[in-house]
């Protein structure tokens, strides 16, 4: 396997015995195949619903910031946590709120070197009076029934942990 090595300059890369300008075509064709295959491992990382909804989402936060003269990309934790609100106001769930506010912070980091404002304290604190307020509390599972439980269990000698067999087979 070829190795990189210094050239003799020290500025220049060799592989192995190629020169620079073989090492140029030959290493750009194979960078741009690496990026094509980085992009679809990219791609493959959200499911197409996924990047649909997240483009909807920013689209609806892009609009209402133009809607209301404040500016969209980069936000401000200010302006973030007064859609927040407005979405909550308007009756959307939680979970609905939750996808816009990670679709944000997926166009922020998408935009490059600048701060998302979603994990600021104030977002974090707003979006913990959205899930208190307007959340819904988990739905209580209903016990295991007794008559499922086989009837050797709890006698002594017996297997403590058996299920009645007609039940575990289907019958």
């Amino acid at each position: 396997m070829d190795q990189l090595q210094p050239g003799p300059d020290e500025a220049s890369l060799h592989v192995g015995n190629r020169s620079p300008a073989a090492v140029d075509a030959g290493g750009i064709m194979a960078l741009q195949s690496l990026a094509g295959a980085a992009q679809g491992c990219a791609r493959a990382s959200k499911a197409e619903s996924t990047r649909r909804a997240y483009r909807h989402d920013w689209q609806d936060f892009a609009s209402w910031c133009e809607g209301n003269d404040l500016q969209a990309l980069p936000t401000t934790p200010a302006t973030l946590c007064l859609y927040l609100s407005a979405l909550a106001e308007a009756g959307r769930r939680v979970s609905t709120i939750e996808r816009r506010l990670a679709a944000i912070s997926q166009a922020h980091q998408a935009a490059g070197p600048i701060p998302s404002p979603t994990h600021d304290w104030q977002v974090r604190t707003v979006m913990g009076g959205i899930r208190r307020r307007f959340g819904t509390a988990p739905a209580q599972k209903a016990a295991l029934e007794t008559p499922l439980v086989g009837g050797s269990a709890g006698r002594a000698g017996g297997d403590e942990c058996s299920v009645d067999r007609r039940w575990a087979s289907g019958v």
